[in-house]
């Protein structure tokens, strides 16, 4: 929402309004919500980048243990099985 504050455009991120309809359209109330709606302080966005870093970061770790742990199955299946054969065919 854009507010006029003097020879320039101010673009409120904070200040979220809230429409009151009192039964006619023309009478409609714009209520910032302070308490509710504020930027967080750059500490907490931090720690939220943090989260979102350490979360990404065992997703993947889980993803890759995962698959090398299936890759090593199925060599481990596939060398079990070309031993068989040769053994019965020799």
């Amino acid at each position: 929402m854009a507010r006029r504050t003097g020879k320039r455009h101010q673009i409120l991120i904070y200040r979220l309004p809230l429409l009151i309809d009192r039964g006619d359209s023309c009478c409609r109330y714009s209520l910032p919500f302070y308490a509710r709606f504020q930027v967080p302080s750059p500490r907490r966005v931090l720690s939220y980048s943090l989260v979102v870093v350490v979360t990404v970061v065992v997703v993947v770790v889980v993803v890759v243990v995962t698959v090398v742990v299936e890759v090593i199955v199925v060599v481990e299946v596939v060398v079990i099985v070309v031993v068989v054969v040769v053994v019965v065919v020799v």
